[in-house]
């Protein structure tokens, strides 16, 4: 995984009463979530500190854990 590779989120296979459809990027300049919904793709801008990335999806900048996302395509 590093900058520049496209992304999907990777969604729990736990079962729920309400199953998530979205999972919650975080935008630590503003404190907003922004929901990346499942099949979205992303782009990784960068890697963080504690195992994070920061992903642009939709237009929407944030971070989020890399535990819950997957490369689909990694870009040379």
């Amino acid at each position: 995984m590093k900058p520049g590779d496209l992304v999907v989120a990777r969604m729990q296979k736990v079962q729920r009463r309400k199953p998530t459809d979205a999972l919650m990027l975080y935008d630590w300049k503003t404190s907003d979530y922004y929901p990346w919904k499942k099949g979205d793709l992303g782009v990784i801008i960068a890697l963080a500190e504690w195992e994070g990335a920061i992903v642009m999806v939709g237009g929407n900048i944030g971070y989020v854990s890399q535990a819950m996302i997957e490369v689909v395509d990694e870009t040379r």
